[in-house]
């Protein structure tokens, strides 16, 4: 847990340890390997929910236009990474 500046708690999400714990990481960087895709991005987005509310962000029924079995696949991780679900 980090300070911030106001001496309130904080928490920092290390993505590149939720990247690499994706069954493939790969999927979620874009063809150069810098910058995330849209999977990359729609799986940031659960990760983020599921830290910041304490939720579960599988059964979301908003995929960001990715195919419904990844987009539940991407959910799926998030929990896993952030609840150990």
């Amino acid at each position: 847990t980090l300070k911030a500046a106001a001496g309130d708690a904080a928490e920092v999400v290390y993505m590149c340890d939720a990247f690499a714990g994706y069954s493939d990481p790969a999927s979620l960087y874009t063809e150069w390997g810098a910058t995330p895709s849209d999977a990359g991005r729609y799986f940031e987005a659960c990760v983020f929910y599921a830290k910041i509310s304490g939720k579960s962000p599988v059964g979301n029924t908003y995929t960001a236009g990715l195919d419904a079995a990844v987009a539940t696949a991407l959910q799926q991780a998030a929990a896993k990474f952030v609840l150990g679900e």
